[in-house]
């Protein structure tokens, strides 16, 4: 217990259950009308939670960066890629599997070469793009590493503002009058280095390692809240032009989920980075998120089991169906993981 970071513990526990809010009120989303009342409760409840995958992306950019914390390349290839891949691979094959049986879909001889080839061409069930996303940030990790050891302050923020303005920023404005007439000229300048997750990879670590004055923060703090309300009557707004769901600001690296991200990372940073918690507490929280791998991968089998027994997002008022279903698949997601977590050699290394 003495060496885990209790801010990074909470927000990997925060960051599990927001993504069961995703993926509970996604459910029937795109069959609602923009303009319904069980539509804008989803997509309040979405809005507030899209912060959930960049955090994860941090928090490994947070300690696999970190200088201090040794990681040879061996370690990084049999250990971290290893069980990403292990991972994949597993649930992979027991999401389709579970599919097909769903389903009553065909079961034969073909199965295992066709999940096979699926799984290596990256179209398994949806939640697991995840793991080929992080897969590619391990595998350059290394070469981070070299730039993170050899980097002043002012480089690795050279990096960011780059990376927040060709993977966030631009891509952003590019959807809206009269940026789209600009951007692309920007755009097509493909600064690949700094494309996708990889910023906030970096912006872990530095977060992690740098501090702002109170100004500077209050400042982030404002943006953050202005950015969930953007998400939210954004994309609302959005969607009745369109006449249908419309999920352009919903992308983890839009601006707006961008600001929200930094704001809620450097709060909870802040508020539990001194805090003392009793050892109940300490213990509960180091466990979850100890389990969160696990609980992410099984969530969504828990998710549509909850489901086909006729408990989804609009079995009742939308505003109390949400939570009530999410955190009925996180407690459920928790105990299923660690009976999983008990399978001899196996079990810890799929969760």
């Amino acid at each position: 217990m003495k060496n885990r970071v209790i801010y990074a513990d909470i927000l990997r526990v925060f960051a599990t259950f927001a993504v069961m809010i995703i993926h509970v009120s996604a459910t029937n989303f795109e069959e609602l009308k923009p303009s319904s009342y069980e539509w804008n409760i989803l997509n309040f409840y979405d809005s507030l939670a899209r912060w959930c995958v960049p955090v994860f992306v941090m928090l490994s950019g947070m300690f696999f960066l970190n200088p201090n914390k040794p990681v040879s390349m061996k370690k990084l290839y049999t250990k971290s890629i290893f069980r990403v891949l292990l991972a994949l691979f597993f649930w992979g094959f027991i999401y389709e599997l579970y599919k097909r049986i769903l389903e009553h879909g065909p079961f034969d001889g073909n199965f295992f070469k066709e999940t096979f080839v699926s799984i290596l061409q990256g179209e398994t069930h949806y939640h697991l793009w995840f793991l080929y996303m992080i897969l590619g940030l391990y595998i350059v990790t290394p070469i981070f590493r070299i730039f993170i050891k050899a980097a002043r302050k002012k480089d690795i923020e050279y990096f960011l503002v780059i990376g927040f303005l060709f993977s966030s920023l631009l891509p952003t404005l590019e959807r809206f009058y009269p940026f789209k007439y600009m951007v692309p000229f920007l755009i097509n300048f493909d600064v690949n280095l700094v494309l996708g997750y990889a910023v906030y990879f970096i912006m872990g670590y530095y977060l992690s390692e740098y501090g702002f004055n109170e100004k500077v923060k209050k400042g982030i703090y404002i943006l953050g809240i202005l950015g969930v309300l953007i998400t939210i009557i954004g994309n609302s707004f959005l969607s009745i032009e369109k006449g249908s769901p419309d999920n352009f600001l919903f992308y983890y690296l839009r601006v707006n989920v961008f600001v929200t991200t930094i704001a809620l990372f450097l709060f909870i940073k802040d508020f539990f980075k001194n805090r003392d918690l009793n050892k109940i507490s300490l213990s509960t929280i180091s466990i979850i998120s100890k389990y969160s791998f696990g609980m992410y991968l099984v969530h969504d089998m828990v998710r549509t089991l909850l489901m086909n027994a006729g408990f989804y997002n609009l079995s009742f008022n939308p505003i109390f169906s949400v939570p009530i279903l999410a955190v009925s698949i996180f407690i459920i997601s928790f105990f299923a993981t660690s009976f999983i977590r008990k399978i001899p050699y196996l079990g810890e290394r799929i969760t």
